[in-house]
């Protein structure tokens, strides 16, 4: 598990360096969608997404990605691209969700994903063997560390 946490924290930490991340998925079956998309929006890129016609229904904001369906032909795709490299109001507009609250469906998603219910055992034996074993972790602070240790957003505790 560790060579595997750790190939992902370099794929994050390398994708940093970008604005984009194309995330093309291996099917465009409803509701398929893999951890691509989350490494993406962990690293703080935008990611352009091929895959799940519902994408939107797995995403922190409507913004949050742009899609390759909803355009006519990848000219146009990547005139839109070129358009939001230089153009610091539509880097905002797809990132500010990164400044606001999480949206309950998004964290709601988070919280039953398999990285999420690790981090809940961790806290739970963490708990356990820590000088404050009667406290139980909060519900939210397993949620609320996978976010900050993934530079996803900043959480208020």
């Amino acid at each position: 598990m560790w060579k595997m946490q750790h190939a992902v924290d370099v794929k994050i930490a390398m994708m940093t360096r970008y604005l984009f991340a194309f995330v093309y998925e291996n099917s465009n079956q409803r509701s398929m969608v893999t951890e691509k998309l989350l490494h993406a929006l962990a690293a703080g890129c935008i990611p352009v997404y091929l895959g799940a016609p519902n994408v939107r229904d797995f995403l922190p904001h409507p913004d949050a990605a742009v899609l390759v369906n909803d355009f006519k032909d990848t000219k146009d795709l990547s005139h839109y691209l070129l358009q939001i490299a230089e153009s610091s109001e539509l880097v905002r507009k797809h990132t500010e969700w990164r400044r606001q609250k999480l949206a309950p469906h998004f964290a709601s998603m988070l919280r039953r994903s398999k990285h999420a219910k690790v981090c809940e055992v961790c806290d739970a034996v963490r708990a356990h063997n820590s000088s404050r074993p009667n406290k139980a972790p909060d519900q939210h602070e397993g949620l609320v560390r996978v976010l900050r240790d993934d530079a996803f957003v900043h959480v208020k505790a």
